[in-house]
């Protein structure tokens, strides 16, 4: 049977055709027209109403008017004024030179002695200049390679008209003091982050552990004694076993084991020698400066010790780590601080008194400054010192404990953060479409955000002070690219859905749709429209949306953001 044709590309997403009983009686042509309320189809399905072709987006079969020539949810352009008041307020950011010591603003690009990148203080807006800003990542193994230039994200002629779904600047102050430096990555959002770096993807968690390794950790809220960040070491308890008292503060109610999964992820990480990537959040109360963004990304750490003592009255576990760059200056220290010692001026010789415990016969090394105790937690003199005495509540760590420095031996880390701006690139117009990197997130190769992908036809910066877009790489699939083989319907559908004996099932046709109806509580009732190949290949049908949404724009279409919901 012949189906009837479609009159509005913009109305079809995922509804159907359906046939009134006066239509199915008379066999009359069909009127096809929008639904806008319940009332509506119930009309249409009783005869008394004209019936729109497939394509109203529905939220369980209610149907719901779409504005003309758009699919999905899409953006407003943003004017040119609109941009050039948005530019005028954009944040300005100067970074200072080790050598300078933060004394004074540069108004030119700067690359420091040892190849750390800098910002420019120029304060021209990027929309209304076509400077490039050209950042240059330290030498070392973590950071990347000096670059030439950057390929200008303008390469193909490429506008962004469309507003930005940037978020505003921060304008809560803070008492604490100026980070000595801008980190060189950074992210406003959890999913920016997990879905960007390679090797923190813990959506809900502080620790990223995969495979048996520790690979990622983030410190943000850490309420357990002794907690500890300086520019060059990190002690943190482990994760889990934690719930909110009545201040609203993490605390922990069950001990820790050296058998949670996690933890053993990070032995194996310390026995092998594997680098661990640190972020830390702004609300972090250790850090010893103000971080400056949501999600700051610090350096590769080592671990360095893990053990047992007491927290909250629980068995915890500790975690040491150092930095393993400890030539360069930690952009975390507080503003106007020491560059740090040079290799020759280092002392390795540092370190914390070990003593063997005459219960278990097990070494530890004294860790507090009150004196030492036995650090393992199945030993009768656990966190006793030898005069029987607990260690007091209000106890510190050891000045040796914390001044004791790792040369690292464990090759450089995996993965470079951040890359280098022209790897950067490279990787953007390398990625296939369609394919899973083609959904992850970036770092701009201009201000180190971690960015999600948003856009359907481009990469995009969302940072405030930040116009980085690259286009995307596009090709037009078929409908049966996508089809896994399936063989396509020339008859009536078959019906694959199950339901039970309390629902009512009306099965019958209509042209080349098949049509089940079922009828639940109430008078309630849901139709499902099945299609085949000859209602997809109708002019203005599925397969001429399915090519629409792969070209031009996307008809509209945005990425939604994803809040995670962490504790």
């Amino acid at each position: 049977m012949d189906s009837a044709p479609v009159t509005d590309l913009s109305q079809m997403v995922d509804g159907a055709v359906v046939e009134s009983r006066e239509h199915r009686a008379t066999k009359a042509p069909v009127k096809f027209g929008t639904f806008s309320s319940a009332a509506e189809i119930e009309s249409a399905l009783n005869g008394n109403g004209d019936i729109p072709a497939y394509g109203m987006r529905t939220n369980k079969f209610l149907a719901k008017a779409k504005p003309a020539s758009k699919v999905g949810r899409s953006r407003k352009p943003a004017t040119a004024s609109q941009k050039r008041q948005a530019n005028a307020g954009k944040k300005q950011t100067v970074l200072k030179t080790q050598e300078s010591k933060l004394a004074e603003d540069s108004s030119e690009e700067n690359v420091e002695p040892d190849g750390k990148r800098t910002k420019s203080s120029h304060s021209a807006s990027h929309g209304d200049t076509q400077e490039q800003v050209v950042f240059t990542p330290p030498a070392s193994s973590s950071v990347g390679k000096q670059i030439k230039s950057l390929p200008s994200p303008n390469d193909n002629s490429l506008e962004n008209d469309t507003a930005s779904k940037k978020r505003p600047l921060e304008t809560k102050t803070s008492t604490r003091p100026e980070p000595f430096a801008e980190p060189l990555v950074w992210a406003d959002g959890r999913q920016a982050l997990c879905e960007t770096l390679p090797n923190y993807r813990a959506y809900q968690s502080g620790a990223y552990t995969s495979q048996g390794l520790a690979h990622g950790f983030l410190l943000s809220f850490d309420s357990a004694d002794r907690s500890h960040m300086d520019e060059e070491t990190v002690i943190t308890r482990a994760g889990g076993n934690c719930e909110r008292d009545a201040s609203g503060n993490m605390r922990q109610v069950r001990a820790h084991s050296m058998s949670d999964a996690n933890v053993q992820s990070f032995n194996r990480s310390m026995e092998i020698g594997y680098s661990l990537l640190m972020i830390v959040g702004k609300d972090n109360r250790q850090c010893p400066s103000q971080p400056p963004h949501e999600y700051n990304v610090m350096e590769y750490f080592q671990i360095t010790d893990i053990w047992y003592e007491k927290n909250n009255e629980q068995v915890c576990i500790k975690y040491r780590l150092e930095k393993i760059d400890l030539h360069s200056k930690s952009w975390w220290a507080k503003a106007g601080t020491p560059l740090p010692p040079t290799a020759a001026e280092r002392d390795y010789s540092i370190k914390a008194h070990k003593q063997r415990c005459l219960e278990c016969g097990k070494t530890s090394k004294q860790i507090l400054d009150q004196g030492w105790t036995c650090l393992r937690a199945d030993c009768r003199k656990f966190w006793k010192m030898p005069s029987g005495r607990h260690p007091n509540k209000g106890a510190v760590y050891n000045a040796d404990f914390l001044k004791e420095r790792t040369q690292w031996k464990g090759g450089n880390p995996p993965f470079a953060i951040p890359p280098d701006a022209e790897d950067i690139i490279e990787e953007l117009d390398a990625t296939p479409p369609y394919s899973l990197g083609d959904w992850k997130g970036f770092i701009c190769p201009k201000c180190g955000r971690c960015n999600s992908r948003s856009e359907w036809i481009f990469w995009k910066c969302d940072s405030e002070v930040c116009d980085f877009t690259r286009p995307t790489t596009k090709f037009v699939l078929s409908p049966r690219a996508v089809s896994l083989g399936q063989a396509q319907y020339s008859g009536h559908a078959t019906p694959l859905d199950s339901y039970t004996d309390a629902i009512k099932l009306r099965r019958y046709t209509f042209g080349n749709w098949l049509v089940h109806e079922y009828t639940l509580c109430d008078g309630n009732t849901i139709h499902h429209l099945m299609a085949n190949k000859y209602v997809n290949r109708e002019p203005g049908g599925p397969d001429d949306i399915f090519k629409a949404l792969q070209e031009g724009d996307g008809c509209g279409l945005v990425r939604g953001e994803m809040t995670a919901k962490t504790s």
